[in-house]
């Protein structure tokens, strides 16, 4: 369930052959754990969550750590790791075992890995002075809870950013004069799952502890490894948002195949494509120069476009919206708004 938001590049998985980890802290608050999953985490090995690490992907993990972990959790519990899960098992905000496998790494074998973990209110020492808490790009993400239009941008962002920082665009003659294209800051490879807040900690852990400056540092290493767009590069920047799967969470047990249900989802999608910040929106026109005839991508758009607003108006008319057949629901371009 994980989208790539831009182009993966060795220095941003490895650092001197240790595996790179995110993560963002989990800390102590009034004497309760602050964080997702912290409580099964520490159930399982008897050690406090050191951060929650389900927001990069992908997720790196030696193999060593896997049986060292299960051998952990069965001393702990005193028992055989069967047995010992079925007790972590109970936990009603039940378990993250990625949590539980990094945050054993974490205690046992720290220096293996290079930790980039997200401060909070509250960190301290070296969980905020740099050594910890340094920003990294994330080059994929959680899809789950994203609408189609959501995932759409993520792609179009992620091929702009770095077919200008590499001088390959599609569109040669716009590229020219995208240059400042550069100075965008690429927020989604720099927050937390779709949060919009960007990872920053230049103010205490200095200058190379920017947003800004991991940026510009990915995508020099973006340069570095040459990369190159698949010849079907334009046919995905092109494509309408409705093409994309809707990974959204599901608004009931039946998949929503409950037309009010599916209604809903639609109205959601609109909005979601239709609310678009001004900034997003200005860097998207930018954006949509450069992966070629822009010309035909506009009309294409527009027609789509159109076919969306007129089923929209469809669905006002029609009124009660719980009398609509399923037949009614199908969408503009020949297909279910949400397979079945």
């Amino acid at each position: 369930d994980a989208l790539f938001m831009t182009v993966p590049t060795p220095s941003g998985l490895f650092d001197a052959g240790r595996p790179i980890v995110l993560g963002k802290q989990t800390l102590y608050s009034s004497g309760r754990l602050a964080g997702r999953w912290a409580h099964s985490t520490e159930l399982a090995l008897g050690l406090p969550q050191i951060a929650d690490f389900m927001f990069n992907f992908p997720v790196l993990i030696k193999r060593n750590v896997f049986a060292a972990t299960r051998r952990h959790i069965a001393r702990h519990h005193n028992t055989t790791f069967d047995e010992a899960f079925r007790i972590i098992a109970t936990d009603p905000e039940s378990y993250c075992q990625i949590n539980i496998l990094l945050t054993y790494a974490w205690y046992f074998h720290r220096d293996e890995y290079k930790w980039h973990l997200a401060s909070m209110p509250g960190s301290k020492g070296p969980m905020i002075d740099g050594t910890y808490n340094v920003p990294k790009v994330r080059v994929a993400a959680h899809a789950r809870g994203l609408y189609r239009s959501q995932i759409q941008n993520y792609i179009r962002f992620g091929y702009c950013h770095a077919c200008v920082a590499t001088g390959n665009c599609l569109n040669a003659t716009a590229q020219a004069q995208m240059w400042q294209l550069n100075s965008w800051r690429h927020v989604a490879i720099l927050n937390w799952d779709h949060t919009g807040h960007v990872w920053d900690e230049g103010r205490w852990a200095g200058k190379n502890a920017t947003a800004a400056w991991v940026q510009e540092q990915h995508y020099k290493a973006v340069r570095g490894v040459q990369h190159k767009w698949p010849v079907n590069v334009s046919v995905v920047l092109t494509r309408h948002f409705s093409y994309h799967h809707d990974c959204s969470n599901p608004d009931d047990s039946n998949k929503c195949l409950d037309p009010r249900k599916i209604i809903h989802k639609r109205d959601q999608d609109l909005l979601q494509y239709q609310g678009r910040d001004k900034g997003t929106e200005k860097f998207l026109a930018v954006c949509k120069l450069l992966y070629g005839a822009a010309g035909h991508t506009d009309a294409r758009e527009a027609a789509l476009e159109d076919k969306e607003q007129k089923s929209q108006r469809l669905i006002e008319e029609l009124g009660t919206r719980g009398r609509l057949t399923n037949q009614q629901l199908i969408a503009p371009l020949g297909r279910p708004l949400v397979s079945p």
